[in-house]
């Protein structure tokens, strides 16, 4: 009990020492043994341990100090391309690298204590960029092509194209490294609406009188301005697109208003219009009063309307309507009878367009009514009450009223019911027209207050209940959007569609779940309304014919008004000269444009006759979220499928919607959008609020949900990041920072095994790199390394080809905790061996050149997810390993990691420690698998966990611990401080004191005191 008593007394005043003696180091700025003490000084106050916990201290400081003071030094990497370094003043100044053929030749003379991404990735960025701009890239491998889903012009990037471009160009890379010829093509999309609502604001504020910007004098002044907007905000996104490190084809870029591309939209309208698959026709379609157009699904929200009163797009300045919301029970009178019938609904001022009534032809209420006629309370028009199954009775009160001008499925009920009047009650400002009597002119935020209290006059207002409701609302303009019966072009979807469905087999979906979407979807095809009634996009290519001067009725496509004469002089067997035409004035749905994207960017229909084309198409991966699964996959599959009886994409790979850490969408309009490069260079709110969060109506996220300050991360951890996130059922993804945080402090853990394998070649002078070579006399450790490292690759050649990122990132994490826990403590203890009579020696040139092999390897297997720094280190130890042979290579051209390669070169080496060469890989890494997991296990035991002097006796027959590469693990995990571990072959049990742990015998003896 004493000797402990005294062990423990000890061991507590030696940890008060240390703490107090840092913290007098701190306050006073001297370092813990000064250079002017002699070394006979120190050590006769100190013992032994401390003297060299103080030194080693004293040489970090020094360090750390001397490199602050170091000057900051520019250094060209190239043409305009330059890099701020650390200059060592005492080391020999290097020569100018632009005028030097080796970009790297100022590498040996770079300080570098931790990992700082701000320091080499936009260097790189433009070495990258440079050399896809030479042309300097594999080529004569099988092709493989990509697009990246074109951001629209609008704006800035957010973090679900960061996780697009992320995805895609670990793809783009692992191919390049495989040997195949890939192409990744940029792109931007004109974005039609986006842009006209964005443009007309600008306009507006600038003129001061909203209504002048539409008007048609000020068409051409419009376009100029959306020019100058598009190409300012078009440089910003290629500059966020490059700095997240994309390895893109930027020679390819398009633009989808570029003339190539018009003429590709053109010519894809004349087709389909030639087949009849695109027609003018009055059909109902969503349209926008604020936007003074037709728009899609895509473009609108779902507004939930509650009890608080609603504000209006053109309304007076604090006007808001508190009748939203609310559910409106209204008396209708049944024709020749004092009987009524109550209708719920929450739209009364569009009961000006009823035509009918209907109700549930099983609903005993209402059978004796089915057949009458009721009086509308607004207008006195009668009513006919129908009956159809697709009336609910449970909701409401089991009627509902049909406006079928403003309503599709009251459409569909009418046209059942055989009613062919539909009365239009609303203009397309979104006013009332004359068919609403005196409110005509009046706007609908006004209308529904003025009919509600005609009808409360009347006595017609049976209650009315609070209802929460869901509106469409326009995600452009804010205004609630309206159905119209307008005359539109829309393209038949039906026969492409079943041409996509006869061709499923060409395409994958992953994952499958959505595969049944996507073939649902096809199966639901309808009409899509393709014209749009703004300025900024594709005009639409069909001419309106006049002869002699008296207008027809047919439209002509073509490319030109000269053809379009030509044609409708054809089609009237008349002269040119006595045809007239005019072009439409509506412009295409930007989706139409976009649907396009495969083939125009492969450059048909010109250029994708040519070899070239055609050997990249079908292309052979899309990578894109869910969310447009609809509006985009499934229309460029049809319209491939339709032009060039070809699908194309061969794989299409969904992820799930990126979400804010509450599990909200990210959105402009909810102020949680973050720029992907505030998390790649580093923001505060204070700084630069604009980077963070996107806002256009004044909110704001809480900071507490990202972080008070983001950090300056870098593209490697925000791209880490990202693949961390993915999950394979393309489940939506909430955003952590976390997770970028933890794969910053991966890559910082990069740079820690770069530098002790530097300074282990340093102090051995064994190379590191060996240009790909495995080596050949290896040991029973080194043999288990290696074969580990060739499941590795197994396992990432795998995942790559299934797009499976997040299993490759998880492989490598570990395996990179593998290599730093065991092989790194492994090869710093042989690497230290001096003696050749030392039973370790032998172990000393296998370790420390099959570790170099290994973490080259690695940087291959990483470089697709963490390109910047991994193109980093490998430069890096390539120059100072070979400075006078060095020339500079991309990571790309090393080509990726071959397990089958490995795998044979380990079945032919030479293990000196079996004086054996055995095929039997598993066999052989059985047993240091074991030893691991028997020391790791052994070094839990509390006995062992002391600090006092001891000896460690293990039984090395029971476990044949009777190699080097054993004994090495066995010292790693279990020798301490004055502990000494001794081998014996058979431990006798009867000696007090034995113990056994998973088999194992061994014994510890504590010095006495």
């Amino acid at each position: 009990m004493l000797c402990a008593a005294y062990r423990c007394l000890r061991a507590r005043a030696l940890i008060l020492n240390k703490w107090s003696h840092a913290t007098r180091a701190l306050s006073s700025n001297r370092p813990p043994v000064s250079p002017n003490e002699t070394n006979s000084t120190a050590k006769s106050s100190l013992s032994d341990k401390e003297y060299k916990i103080r030194r080693k201290r004293h040489k970090t400081t020094t360090r750390l100090t001397r490199a602050q003071s170091l000057p900051k030094q520019t250094v060209s990497w190239g043409e305009g391309i330059e890099r701020t370094l650390v200059k060592d003043e005492t080391a020999s100044e290097p020569s100018d690298p632009a005028s030097s053929p080796k970009p790297w030749a100022h590498v040996k003379n770079m300080t570098i204590y931790k990992y700082q991404p701000s320091v080499h990735e936009e260097g790189w960025c433009k070495v990258w960029e440079n050399e896809m701009a030479s042309g300097d890239k594999p080529s004569g491998g099988a092709p493989f092509t990509m697009i990246l889903p074109p951001p629209n012009v609008t704006g800035a990037l957010h973090m679900g194209h960061a996780f697009d471009i992320a995805i895609q160009d670990a793809m783009a890379r692992y191919k390049t490294m495989r040997g195949f010829d890939t192409r990744w093509i940029p792109g931007c999309d004109h974005a039609g609406i986006a842009t006209q609502v964005v443009v007309e604001k600008s306009m507006a504020a600038e003129i001061g009188d909203s209504s002048r910007v539409r008007s048609p004098s000020n068409r051409q002044n419009f376009l100029e301005s959306a020019q100058s907007w598009k190409a300012q905000h078009e440089a910003r996104i290629k500059h966020q697109i490059k700095r997240l490190g994309s390895h893109l084809d930027w020679s390819k870029y398009v633009f989808t208003l570029d003339e190539g591309y018009r003429r590709a939209v053109t010519e894809a309208f004349i087709l389909l219009f030639n087949r009849g698959l695109i027609s003018r026709k009055k059909s109902l379609i969503t349209w926008c009063p604020a936007l003074q157009s037709s728009i899609s699904d895509e473009e609108i929200d779902m507004r939930m309307m509650g009890d608080e009163p609603v504000s209006f797009v053109g309304a007076p300045e604090g006007f808001k309507s508190s009748l939203f919301g609310k559910m409106f029970y209204i008396k209708y009178s049944v024709e020749d009878s004092e009987e009524t019938i109550t209708v719920a609904t929450t739209r009364p001022e569009t009961m000006f367009g009823d035509v009918a009534l209907a109700v549930s032809p099983d609903d005993s209420r209402y059978q004796g009514l089915i057949g009458k006629h009721c009086i509308n309370p607004v207008n006195g028009q009668k009513l006919p009450v129908v009956a159809d199954s697709s009336i609910k009775s449970l909701y409401g009160t089991g009627v509902m009223k049909l406006t079928p001008a403003h309503a599709r499925l009251d459409n569909e009920i009418a046209e059942r019911a055989g009613i062919t009047e539909k009365p239009v009650i609303f203009n397309k400002d979104g006013t009332l027209n004359v068919e609403c009597g005196d409110l005509a002119g009046m706007q609908r935020y006004l209308a529904r207050d003025a009919v509600f209290a005609m009808l409360h006059q009347q006595g017609k207002i049976q209650r009315v209940d609070r209802h929460q409701s869901e509106i469409p609302v326009c995600s452009r303009t804010g205004d609630f959007v309206e159905c119209l019966p307008l005359e539109q072009w829309f393209l038949d979807c039906r026969p492409l569609a079943d041409k996509c469905l006869a061709m499923r087999h060409q395409i994958q979906v992953f994952p499958g779940s959505l595969e049944r979407i996507f073939v649902n979807i096809l199966k639901n095809a309808d009409d899509w309304c393709i014209s749009r009634q703004i300025w900024w996009g594709h005009q639409i290519p069909a001419y309106s014919v006049s002869v002699g001067g008296e207008p027809r009725q047919r439209w002509v496509a073509a490319h030109s008004p000269e053809s379009a004469r030509k044609e409708a002089a054809l089609l009237y067997n008349c002269c040119e000269e006595d045809v007239e035409v005019q072009q439409d004035c509506d412009v295409l749905d930007t989706w139409f444009s976009s649907a396009l994207h495969p083939i125009a960017s492969l450059g048909w229909p010109d250029r994708i006759e040519s070899d070239d084309g055609w050997r990249r198409y079908p292309m052979d991966v899309l990578v894109t979220g869910k969310d447009i699964l609809h509006s985009w996959v499934v229309r460029m599959c049809m319209m491939g499928a339709g032009l060039t009886d070809k699908l194309p994409f061969r794989r299409v790979y969904l992820h799930g919607l990126v979400l804010d850490p509450t599990g909200r969408k990210m959105s402009k309009s909810l102020g949680n959008v973050i720029d992907p490069l505030a998390v790649v260079n580093g923001s505060s709110p204070v700084a630069q609020p604009q980077d963070i969060v996107g806002d256009i109506q004044g909110k704001r996220v809480p900071w507490s949900l990202f972080d008070d300050k983001l950090p300056a991360c870098g593209a490697d951890a925000l791209r880490l990041g990202i693949v961390r996130h993915l999950n394979n059922k393309a489940e939506n993804i909430r955003f952590d920072m976390n997770v970028v945080k933890s794969s910053l402090r991966f890559c910082n853990k990069l740079r820690n095994v770069t530098k002790l394998l530097s300074n282990t070649h340093e102090t051995t002078g064994i190379p590191i790199y060996h240009s790909g070579s495995i080596p050949r006399n290896i040991s029973a450790f080194d043999d288990w390394l290696l074969s580990k490292l060739a499941k590795c690759i197994q396992r990432c050649e795998q995942n790559y080809e299934n797009c499976y990122l997040k299993r490759i990132a998880d492989d490598l994490i570990i395996f990179i905790g593998l290599f730093s826990d065991v092989n790194l403590r492994y090869m710093s203890t042989v690497s230290r061996v001096e003696d050749i009579r030392d039973y370790r020696a032998p172990l000393k040139r296998s370790s420390v050149e099959t570790s170099g092999y290994v973490f080259l390897e690695i940087l291959k297997l990483a470089h697709p997810l963490i390109p910047f720094y991994t193109e980093e280190l490998f430069q890096k130890l390539r120059y100072r390993f070979n400075p006078d042979t060095y020339e500079y290579e991309s990571l790309t051209k090393q080509g990726f990691p071959d397990h089958r390669k490995l795998t044979d070169a380990l079945s032919n080496s030479f293990m000196y420690e079996f004086n054996c060469r055995s095929k039997d890989l598993d066999s052989r890494t059985q047993l240091i698998d074991s030893t691991i997991a028997l020391t790791q296990a052994l070094a839990k035991e509390p006995q062992l966990r002391t600090f006092s002097p001891s000896t460690l006796t293990i039984d090395s027959q029971d476990f044949r611990l009777v190699l080097p590469s054993q004994q090495v693990l066995a010292h790693n995990y279990l020798a301490r401080e004055k502990r000494t571990i001794s081998f014996v072959d058979g431990l006798d049990v009867k000696q007090g004191g034995s113990r056994e742990t998973m088999g194992l015998r061994w014994r510890m003896v504590e010095a006495s005191c």
